[in-house]
């Protein structure tokens, strides 16, 4: 199956840079969301999205056409949760971190 992944911020050095972050791979039905992590090198950690839904289930089975976005978990020792939205009146979707001193 074939499965379209993005990768944001620092994320995006695991892809040639003329990738820009942006690649498709094929992997075998039954493929989870913890077998795209350690087959792209990433850390565990990562914030993962499926089709535009933030996840925090590794074992969440993958479809042909599913679109996974990666980011690198919030730091600085604060609380920081990742924001999803569409912007109105676009498709594009906004990402952003909401950061505080606790959860």
């Amino acid at each position: 199956m074939e499965l379209k992944i993005t990768l944001h911020g620092v994320l995006r050095e695991k892809l040639p840079a003329e990738a820009r972050g942006k690649t498709c791979i094929s992997m075998p039905e039954g493929t989870t969301i913890a077998d795209v992590i350690g087959y792209l090198g990433l850390s565990d950690a990562v914030v993962a999205s499926v089709n535009d839904v933030l996840t925090r289930d590794r074992g969440t089975r993958l479809k042909d056409g599913d679109a996974l976005r990666f980011f690198r978990p919030g730091a600085g020792g604060g609380y920081c949760k990742l924001v999803v939205g569409r912007l109105a009146e676009s498709t594009a979707i906004q990402y952003s971190a909401v950061c505080s001193s606790k959860p």
